[in-house]
């Protein structure tokens, strides 16, 4: 095969790999953040990555989890809570999100649950607010992780977004 041919073999099979990914018959291929449909994802859990406390990448869907607000990079407790999540993240075996179809910024909007290997469901956004880590976002949870909040968690700040309107 010469050059030329090799290029133009290359060239189609990339342009395939596009159609099929923005054809929706193998999700996952390519990221598709140009939509924002209510939804269930799954992936297994080394499949998935801790970008922060609040953002995951389940498969290549970037993901906010929905109803708490964590420390932002600047903020001493950042370190803390990223970690947090990958240490909860290798008790997994699998991680299931509902998407409720909004966007915040470049992520999926939605709440998971890391699934062990007895099938126990954990809800690491209510785990992260019990550990000190995060705040409940009263304005997208409608309280739900408010209960969960420690001294800890009452100390860090509120992003304004996160207040009731």
């Amino acid at each position: 095969m010469n050059r030329r041919t090799r290029l133009a073999f290359l060239l189609g099979v990339g342009l395939v790999l596009w159609a099929v990914a923005q054809s929706g018959l193998a999700p996952g291929v390519l990221p598709n953040t140009s939509t924002s449909e209510a939804r269930q994802i799954s992936s297994h859990a080394n499949l998935t990555r801790v970008i922060d406390a609040d953002t995951i990448v389940v498969g290549s869907t970037k993901v906010r989890l929905d109803g708490i607000a964590a420390p932002e990079m600047e903020h001493r407790t950042y370190s803390d809570g990223r970690q947090f999540m990958v240490v909860l993240l290798r008790e997994a075996t699998l991680v299931e999100c509902d998407l409720e179809g909004r966007m915040s910024h470049d992520r999926e909007v939605g709440r998971c649950f890391f699934v062990t290997q007895d099938g126990q469901r954990i809800d690491p956004q209510a785990e992260i607010v019990k550990a000190g880590l995060a705040r409940d976002c009263p304005r997208y949870s409608g309280g739900k992780y408010n209960q969960m909040e420690t001294t800890e968690s009452k100390a860090l700040p509120l992003p304004t977004y996160c207040e009731e309107r």
